[in-house]
């Protein structure tokens, strides 16, 4: 992927897409692309988090263990709490759907720009504030519907315990007070 290409995605995305052409352009210059194949990851939970990454093709899987937390498509920010803190380690791994490439900037890369173009960094530190904030609201929504769905199963599964106690027993009502106590 070439730099113009490089720009036009940072132009649109929220940390950058309020910095100037010039600011974008030399930001630009400072990515690098990785492509990955099928399975390939990207990183692994409990990595050091020291990189910002855009996926710019194919989809990537967020997984926590071998579970699917989340299924990005382009064009996605991801890393932004590693690409300006340090001490920072991956909560998931991510891996290749399929064949995919990926922009990365390394922290002390960004940070080094956002130290000579102070005015910029100022502005991209504010778009990752508001990126994070966003996507911590999505995971509290996520937990509150997780515990909706918790309570809900419960009651059902109590509904039903009462429903098979209430009835005479068989082989069948045994197993089934056994495995819903």
């Amino acid at each position: 992927m070439g730099r113009i290409d490089m720009l036009e995605i940072l132009r649109e995305l929220l940390p950058f897409q309020h910095l100037s052409g010039e600011s974008l352009a030399s930001l630009s210059e400072c990515f690098t692309t990785v492509e990955l194949a099928t399975d390939q990851n990207l990183f692994v939970q409990g990595d050091a988090a020291d990189e910002l990454y855009i996926l710019i093709s194919g989809q990537l899987h967020l997984l926590e263990g071998d579970a699917v937390r989340v299924h990005l498509k382009p064009i996605s920010v991801l890393g932004e709490l590693g690409a300006v803190m340090e001490g920072v380690v991956r909560n998931t791994t991510a891996r290749a759907v399929g064949p995919c490439q990926v922009a990365m900037i390394p922290r002390d890369v960004l940070l080094g720009f956002i130290r000579n173009q102070p005015a910029a960094g100022v502005s991209i530190l504010h778009d990752l504030v508001l990126l994070t904030a966003d996507k911590v609201r999505r995971d509290e929504q996520r937990i509150v519907q997780m515990r909706y769905n918790i309570i809900r199963t419960q009651k059902a599964m109590k509904m039903l315990r009462d429903e098979v106690l209430s009835k005479p027993e068989s082989e069948l009502s045994d197993a089934f007070h056994t495995t819903l106590e």
